[in-house]
């Protein structure tokens, strides 16, 4: 055979059928061989297995065939340039396409903020401390290296995941990006993290405590831009709505519905990038309704919290930017005699409650009134059934009238 065509040789095991291979081969006389030989395209499609058909024949013509597959031979030079890359100089070039949005946040289609960015960034530079090239970038490395910060307890079981996947998310843009031919952390698998594995379980508010901390922050003096009455009001639609406290600083009044029964978040402030329309209990409306009436159309209710930057995106700032929610429901708790964050963890029997406690309160509050798993669902918008239960809390008081409810087994 003279001239090169492309075939897809079949095979028949010894104990088997004949079978067509997948993937096309050029067939063609071998003058070095002195025989004809089958060497693979590596494509499965015709279309590109006739591209490389047309640069075989052209290595033929020119005497440039050395006996070996030309594109396995280009494949092992490429993994050898590869290996030799300089780590340093990669994390450089992910941190620029991180910065500028050109790469996607895990099941996201926007952008990244520039807070995700640079927490992702320095969770990434602890996985590969000590790694220099990208061929010492595997699955043992990044174990080590977590397992020695778990030991030195600077990482929770948590925590540890979130390092995962900010480094897994690395090695996927390596591979996408052509800088190396496959992903040097698929088989690393992300830590498994249940209620009794995290550092500090978080708990959610009782109605007692609510009302005690919005009594203490309407007493309360002004803070980070926010008066008492406003915090008193942060807290109270906070618990009401299940919102978080990033979604609630981006509320402004021309976001309510009629009535100041539904309140509509814009993707751009939630968490999952989607628009959030949440219904408000009547209770609320009426506690909103005379300060909602003192303010403009497009101010908002808890103002200093978002900007936009010289692109026009929408990113926290003020008390949201700086976390300091935390520090303003620590003020106002602690006027009523309620410990917030892990000091507190013994007081409130072995959880923590800080400002997401609230979306906590949302959760069991529903709970507690009979709400069905999937309207509970819809309205805190969870995605799994193990997210919600997460955020829904029993008390040990209601555990024990379910079990005085059971019938009497003593026989009279």
């Amino acid at each position: 055979m003279t001239v090169p065509t492309l075939v897809r040789p079949k095979a028949k095991p010894k104990d088997g059928p004949t079978r067509q291979s997948d993937v096309w081969h050029v067939c063609f006389w071998d003058r070095l061989r002195g025989r004809t030989r089958l060497i693979s395209t590596q494509c499965r499609q015709r279309r590109n297995a006739e591209r490389r058909l047309r640069e075989f024949v052209d290595l033929l013509e020119q005497g440039r065939y050395t006996g070996a597959n030309p594109w396995l031979a280009a494949q092992q030079e490429q993994a050898k340039a590869h290996q030799t890359l300089a780590l340093p100089a990669l994390l450089s070039e992910y941190e620029a396409d991180l910065r500028a949005g050109r790469v996607r946040k895990r099941g996201r289609g926007k952008p990244p903020t520039a807070e995700y960015a640079a927490l992702a960034l320095t969770r990434l530079r602890r996985c590969v401390a000590g790694v220099t090239r990208a061929d010492a970038l595997t699955p043992e490395a990044v174990t080590r290296t977590l397992d020695r910060l778990c030991e030195d307890g600077g990482l929770s079981r948590q925590t540890r995941k979130h390092h995962e996947r900010a480094v897994k998310a690395f090695a996927a843009w390596l591979c996408s990006s052509g800088r190396l031919p496959h992903d040097p952390l698929a088989g690393l698998s992300a830590s498994e993290v249940t209620t009794e594995t995290t550092a500090y379980p978080r708990g959610a508010f009782s109605p007692e405590q609510v009302s005690a901390i919005v009594a203490s922050a309407k007493r309360g003096p002004t803070y980070r831009g926010l008066s008492g009455p406003q915090r008193s009001l942060l807290w109270l639609f906070l618990a009401a709505t299940g919102l978080r406290v990033r979604e609630a600083a981006s509320v402004r009044r021309c976001d309510f519905g009629p009535g100041l029964l539904s309140v509509t978040v814009a993707g751009c402030h939630t968490k999952n990038g989607k628009e959030a329309r949440q219904p408000l209990p009547p209770w609320l409306a009426v506690a909103l309704s005379p300060y909602v009436a003192t303010l403009g159309e497009t101010a908002y209710l808890w103002p200093g919290g978002w900007r936009q930057d010289a692109k026009g995106r929408w990113v926290v700032c003020g008390w949201v930017g700086h976390k300091d929610a935390g520090e303003l429901l620590r003020r106002d708790a602690k006027g009523c005699g309620i410990l917030i964050g892990k000091e507190g963890l013994e007081a409130n029997g072995g959880v923590a409650l800080d400002a997401h406690s609230f979306r906590h309160t949302f959760a069991t509050n529903l709970g507690r009134c009979g709400v069905s798993e999937r309207l509970a669902r819809k309205l805190t918008r969870t995605s799994s059934e193990s997210l919600l239960a997460r955020y829904t809390h029993t008390e040990q008081a209601e555990l024990a009238a379910a079990v005085a409810a059971l019938p009497s087994l003593l026989v009279e």
